[in-house]
């Protein structure tokens, strides 16, 4: 490049900077403000709302609701609404007058002793009442309930002695003898079975030695937990049976089923399948009195054990059957045995239903 080249380049370098520098102008060389810079947000906070989301653009459709707002109204709710709802709570409360009875006695005996502190006062009570004859079982129940209670009142049980009262009561359990329901041969409940009207009690005492779930579980039971396996060959009809809620098993994903095949079928089997029918297996007292009564009536094993028969004995049988059926040798499936009955695990099946009859005669 030639030296008058490079100067002029100079000379534009210089042009183009003071143009840069100097003040825009309009066409009669007056200053012009400068180029205005883009809005800033300066109040941020103003376009989030109270959960910090940032405010969604309210577009209003035809029908008179922003989209995506929820299908539900406030409302006062209607009485059969408030019914249904009430409903579930006491059904999720089911220990609820129990509850209450002890939480008023725990008080009353508090007051009456003179005991200030209320963990001191838990001990104090559950001992007096064991002293009393209650099983250690019992009082460690009796307890749950008693510190549910009290905290649902808003006046929990705090203190160190509530921990010392617990390790005291499965000290005392695993001391206490074993006493379970009485246990019955398949004979001996086929006898009572086969001396039986046709009707609810039947009923209840057929589904209960069927699958060998607890009395309050099988008043769970509709039409919907069954499920008919037609016969195959040589086999007989099966019957499966889902669980979906137990005294262990809250939840949608423990719910479990067990498949059994009945040595019969009776009549009474239908009222779960009616259509609005609300037919429900007895409770246990009623079915454990009405047992009693029945076999006291008919003179059917009228002794010590036939006094004291009572679900649990259904239980244990169905239980006690599906152990020999997993058994092999000296090996049985635990865990296969844990599933047919509802347990978690299989330590209280190991220590609770493997008593041997012939220990409680010596």
């Amino acid at each position: 490049m030639t030296r008058k080249g490079v100067e002029a380049n100079v000379r534009l370098a210089q042009l183009t900077l003071e143009a840069f520098m100097r003040p825009r102008a309009d066409a009669d060389g007056l200053c012009l403000p400068p180029t205005p810079k883009k809005a800033r947000i300066e109040h941020v906070e103003e376009h989030l709302d109270e959960f910090a989301f940032v405010r969604p653009v309210q577009k209003t459709e035809t029908r008179g609701r922003p989209p995506g707002s929820t299908k539900y109204v406030v409302r006062v709710m209607p009485p059969a609404v408030v019914e249904k709802a009430l409903a579930l709570l006491s059904n999720a409360n089911e220990d609820a007058a129990t509850i209450r009875r002890l939480v008023q006695d725990f008080r009353s005996f508090q007051e009456m002793n003179r005991i200030e502190r209320d963990d001191v006062a838990l001990f104090f009570f559950l001992y007096d009442i064991g002293d009393q004859g209650l099983k250690a079982s019992t009082l460690k129940s009796y307890a749950k309930l008693i510190l549910e209670g009290t905290n649902r009142e808003g006046k929990p049980i705090k203190g160190p002695v509530v921990k010392d009262t617990f390790k005291i009561l499965n000290i005392m359990e695993a001391e206490d003898d074993v006493e379970h329901a009485p246990d019955f041969t398949d004979a001996e409940l086929e006898e009572i079975f086969r001396s039986l009207s046709e009707g609810l009690l039947r009923l209840t005492f057929w589904t209960l030695r069927l699958c060998g779930c607890r009395a309050a579980d099988g008043e769970r039971l509709n039409g919907t937990s069954f499920r008919i396996i037609p016969p195959e060959g040589a086999e007989a009809a099966k019957l499966k049976i889902f669980f979906r809620v137990t005294k262990n098993r809250r939840r949608k994903s423990e719910s479990f089923s067990i498949t059994t095949t009945p040595t019969c079928w009776i009549k009474e089997f239908s009222l779960f399948f009616e259509k609005e029918c609300l037919t429900k297996l007895m409770g246990c007292d009623s079915f454990n009195r009405q047992l009693r009564e029945h076999m006291k009536e008919k003179n059917i094993l009228q002794d010590e054990r036939g006094k004291r028969i009572s679900t649990y004995s259904l239980r244990r049988n169905f239980i006690q059957r599906m152990i020999k059926r997993h058994t092999v040798g000296d090996t049985t499936e635990w865990l296969e045995v844990a599933k047919l009955t509802g347990h978690h695990g299989a330590e209280t099946l190991r220590s609770s239903y493997t008593y041997d009859n012939f220990y409680k005669t010596l």
